[in-house]
């Protein structure tokens, strides 16, 4: 078990740069957006004002955790909102459970493990205020390095979707189709399904190959030499998720926090050659 304990110990000491939180930070806050601000506007519940309250503390944290100002305490302050939405609210007027459905929770845990990390240091005003203080006082300019081991929090939260969601899945039902078949008639054929042996054959196709990506994820996305195959395959997935079936802003979640199974570096060096001046075309 020696090498078990020298990984952990590895995770838990691990710095690297911290501009693949930031992009998380930044994609974060505008899936929240997408996902509560309408619904916590406060002429929605004027007769709540507990629920008001959570709404402005919404708004005012997530903002200033997406331009990056007082990000630490942004982030605890969105993750407080979060918490307060999920324990403390069931759901609103068009949806009873809206917030206590598990795509809420994984939002909330998910901006739990992300306000661990230093994500402040990169793309946020938080780093234009410490590189001017540096500039002024004639300091070394701040690196964008901090404590990364928060990543794989991130990704062992993933990852327990995917397993949880494949054990649900392993039944008769969904592995021949039948459950993708009623998912067709109620999104859109009604009562009437294509008597075809080709449309039974799909089904029965789809349904097993999501169990089976699903569980290879579980492990596969943890493997860097596995991404360029992996990642395209889950974010395909999860688009015709999207594309297919309501599932509101789960979709952009689940790929948005597939940053924090790469490694730091490959994110940094990758907005580098983005950002870096065009070559002088040869005359």
């Amino acid at each position: 078990m020696s090498w078990l304990r020298e990984r952990w110990l590895d995770i838990v000491a691990e710095e690297g740069s911290t501009r693949s939180m930031a992009l998380l930070r930044i994609l974060m806050a505008f899936t929240l957006w997408s996902r509560f601000a309408k619904e916590l506007m406060p002429f929605r519940s004027l007769e709540d004002p507990a629920f008001v309250a959570v709404g402005i503390v919404f708004y005012i944290a997530t903002t200033t955790m997406a331009v990056g100002f007082f990000t630490r305490t942004s982030m605890a302050a969105v993750t407080g909102v979060l918490a307060a939405l999920v324990w403390g609210f069931e759901g609103n007027g068009s949806d009873p459970s809206a917030y206590t459905h598990h795509h809420t929770t994984m939002h909330l845990l998910s901006m739990a493990w992300l306000a661990l990390t230093p994500a402040g240091k990169s793309l946020s005003i938080d780093r234009w205020l410490a590189l001017g203080r540096a500039e002024r006082h004639g300091g070394p300019i701040p690196l964008e390095v901090g404590a990364t081991w928060a990543r794989y929090l991130m990704g062992a939260q993933v990852a327990t979707l995917y397993l949880w969601s494949a054990i649900d899945k392993l039944q008769r039902n969904f592995l021949d189709g039948t459950s993708l078949q009623h998912l067709v008639m109620r999104y859109y054929t009604g009562a009437a399904l294509p008597d075809e042996t080709w449309f039974v054959a799909l089904c029965a196709f789809c349904g097993t190959a999501t169990v089976v990506l699903e569980l290879v994820l579980v492990v596969g996305l943890f493997i860097p030499r596995t991404h360029k195959v992996l990642m395209p395959l889950g974010i395909l997935m999860h688009a015709l998720f999207y594309v297919l079936i309501p599932v509101n802003t789960f979709t952009v979640l689940m790929i948005t926090l597939y940053l924090a199974y790469l490694p730091p570096q490959t994110v940094h060096d990758a907005i580098d050659r983005l950002l870096a001046p065009p070559t002088p075309s040869p005359t």
